[in-house]
């Protein structure tokens, strides 16, 4: 299967490939398939969702993990019931990046996750009840601190 996509050209990917969303994301229900596009460099942290329904709406994503050290929540066990989720290794979980003109102030909706059953290819993005940032400030974290 193919798309072509204003941001990558032509895409190539397998029905196995595709990430299927039962409820879409938040704001954006009608949207359910996606590709998970992987950037190969160690030292680039960001990888992309791309919508199949529609080309023109990719989305960066990133392992909040990676940028918050005290990042930890509970996935509700309805959630985990929903996404068929067996054994922990094989979900993944990120967050959607928000990299505005002013690069510095390049964001993570911790708020919100992404939690990805990899080997069934479900996923379903959450809110969260605890108390995690819409825009956590991940170069200058003094950002954070003036909320």
């Amino acid at each position: 299967m193919k798309i072509d996509t204003p941001v990558f050209g032509e895409i190539k990917y397998d029905e196995n490939e595709i990430i299927t969303f039962d409820d879409g994301l938040y704001g954006l229900p009608s949207l359910k398939k996606f590709v998970f596009i992987e950037n190969n460099d160690e030292n680039f942290h960001f990888h992309w969702l791309q919508a199949l329904e529609d080309t023109n709406l990719v989305f960066i994503v990133t392992s909040p993990f990676i940028f918050v050290q005290n990042y930890d929540f509970e996935v509700p066990d309805g959630i985990i019931e929903k996404l068929g989720i067996e054994d922990v290794k094989e979900t993944t979980i990120f967050s959607i990046v928000r990299i505005p003109e002013e690069v510095s102030k390049t964001s993570l909706n911790l708020k919100a996750p992404i939690i990805i059953n990899s080997k069934l290819r479900k996923g379903r993005q959450i809110i969260l009840n605890e108390d995690f940032e819409y825009k956590y400030y991940i170069f200058d974290k003094s950002l954070n601190e003036r909320k």
